[in-house]
């Protein structure tokens, strides 16, 4: 975040010979805009995932970063989720991600409706105000199964590299029973759900 800050007004200050240049970061829609990142002529998409797929890949991601970086601030703060949950002893990696997102109230404050919140304004945050202003600022919604295609007519022959992959032992979706995946989608998702429905439609 802090480089994408130290960047504001740099995309405006290119010479209009430069061809491409990529910026990429968790930094909302307006946010690209209200700090000089994102021209009109400009090429804009955001990575769209199915939303239970991206909050099981995120609470493996979590557990994963408490257990090989515990002292880092942000591993710090995922524990307190952690903690939350009531884990027991001896859990597994999966039944930990499980438990992370079916009972911690901090990822619920923090985390609930990224993709909703990402592209919303900072004051109206609903799903379909998300899509709107997606629309509005020429931001293409691309999923995951579209992503590598739509780079490629970019002019990106390089594949993306797979990053943040799940380890071994990672809770999955299937793994979760239908009544889990509701509880999940209502404290989490409900928003993203309708986005996500809109964007694919």
């Amino acid at each position: 975040m802090d480089l994408v800050r130290s960047l504001a007004g740099f995309a405006a200050a290119l010479e209009s010979g430069v061809s491409q240049v990529w910026l990429t970061g968790h930094l909302g829609l307006q946010g690209w805009r209200d700090r000089g990142l994102l021209r009109a002529d400009d090429t804009c998409f955001t990575v769209l995932r199915q939303p239970l797929e991206l909050f099981v890949s995120f609470a493996n991601y979590v557990v994963a970063q408490v257990a090989t970086v515990p002292l880092e601030p942000q591993s710090l703060r995922w524990a307190g989720w952690l903690a939350e949950a009531e884990i027991k002893s001896g859990s597994s990696r999966a039944d930990m991600a499980k438990a992370l997102l079916l009972k911690s109230s901090g990822l619920v404050e923090e985390m609930a409706n990224p993709m909703t919140t990402y592209l919303s304004s900072e004051h109206e945050r609903s799903a379909v105000r998300a899509y709107e202003h997606a629309l509005a600022w020429n931001c293409d919604m691309v999923t995951m199964v579209e992503l590598a295609d739509y780079i490629h007519k970019l002019g990106v022959e390089d594949d993306l590299p797979r990053l943040n992959e799940s380890q071994p032992g990672s809770l999955r979706v299937e793994e979760l029973s239908p009544v889990e995946r509701a509880r999940i989608a209502d404290r989490l998702l409900e928003e993203d759900l309708i986005l996500w429905g809109l964007a694919t439609s």
